[in-house]
């Protein structure tokens, strides 16, 4: 059946744009592995057995990624990781979304089983619980650049005390830097996704975790 048009121009615009922000997720993944493999070849590059270094590895360096990769490896790891997963999760919630619009009659249920009402009011408050929290977690995340970003922007650009280690990446210590001169461009393109992302899940996260709370808690009483 042909759906409406504004069904199939929003369905198709949800999953184009869905579907590159997975790809520039997965790019910006890649990258961080490119540069990471690369930084671990350098840093054994002066062993007598290495005669020179890929032309790749030598491209990796001159990216402003590489000094605090080699720096810090495992905390600019665990970000880009991070990072990747919360854009995949989006754009994969956007691309669901658009199919939806597209093709409704695929997510319909067409059979359900036996209700057993106990065990299914049991996992309906643990599936609500754990949506909760993990809504509260992510807020954390945008919450915390805020935080960082407003004091950065009052002390012309000093980080507080309390940002340090694997709490703070390299391109927030650089946005903290240049948010006094650069307000509002002072974000890199892919931190600005990652939190405006976070921001919009962890909402999305509470609120059907707050509503399937409330209803497993109406069915029981």
């Amino acid at each position: 059946m042909l759906r409406p048009l504004k069904d199939r121009v929003l369905g198709w615009g949800m999953v184009e744009l869905g579907s590159a922000v997975c790809g520039l997720a997965i790019f910006g993944l890649l990258l961080n592995v490119s540069i990471h493999v690369s930084a671990r070849i350098v840093e054994h590059s002066a062993a007598p057995w290495v005669t020179g270094l890929p032309p790749w590895v030598r491209w990796a360096e001159e990216t402003p990624f590489f000094h605090p990769v080699k720096l810090h490896p495992v905390r600019e790891a665990v970000w880009g990781a991070l990072e990747a997963c919360v854009l995949v999760l989006c754009g994969g919630i956007l691309i669901q979304a658009g199919r939806r619009r597209l093709w409704p009659d695929s997510f319909r249920v067409r059979f359900k089983g036996a209700r057993v009402p106990g065990l299914e009011r049991r996992t309906a408050v643990r599936s609500a619980v754990l949506r909760i929290i993990g809504a509260l977690a992510l807020f954390a995340v945008p919450t915390q650049a805020f935080l960082i970003l407003r004091h950065c922007l009052e002390t012309d650009g000093r980080l507080p005390d309390w940002a340090r280690g694997a709490l703070i990446n390299h391109d927030l210590e650089v946005s903290c830097e240049n948010i006094v001169s650069r307000p509002w461009a002072s974000l890199h393109w892919d931190l600005e996704l990652f939190y405006v992302f976070s921001f919009l899940i962890s909402i999305g996260l509470f609120l059907t975790g707050i509503n399937a709370l409330a209803r497993a808690v109406m069915r029981r009483g």
